[in-house]
């Protein structure tokens, strides 16, 4: 009978998009502690939970965390300038960019 901890020999990581119930399994060595996660679109909701597995079986998950992925505002198009020839002003006008929706 064997007592004690046995060595760790990877983690398990589940991410999951909110969009989505479809879960992605990363299976990441016990030498790493980090995973970096292609995320294809901003202004989403991403799922992520892991745990830890030994010779004989994998532990209980973490806690899950939700992280709401943000990206800086889209690059402007050019403005549009219109001038009044009666008051000699110019008036800007632009379109306003993609923000996820966030608070001005």
């Amino acid at each position: 009978m064997e007592t004690g901890c046995t060595p760790i020999l990877g983690y398990q990581v589940i991410w999951t998009e909110d969009d989505s119930d479809q879960e992605k399994t990363f299976d990441v060595d016990a030498t790493q502690s980090y995973l970096t996660i292609d995320v294809k679109q901003a202004c989403h909701t991403e799922h992520i939970k892991i745990r830890a597995k030994n010779t004989y079986s994998h532990g209980l998950f973490s806690p899950e965390i939700s992280i709401f992925t943000e990206t800086t505002p889209d690059q402007m198009k050019p403005p549009t300038v219109r001038q009044s020839v009666e008051s000699c002003e110019l008036h800007v006008l632009w379109e306003i960019p993609k923000d996820c929706g966030a608070p001005i």
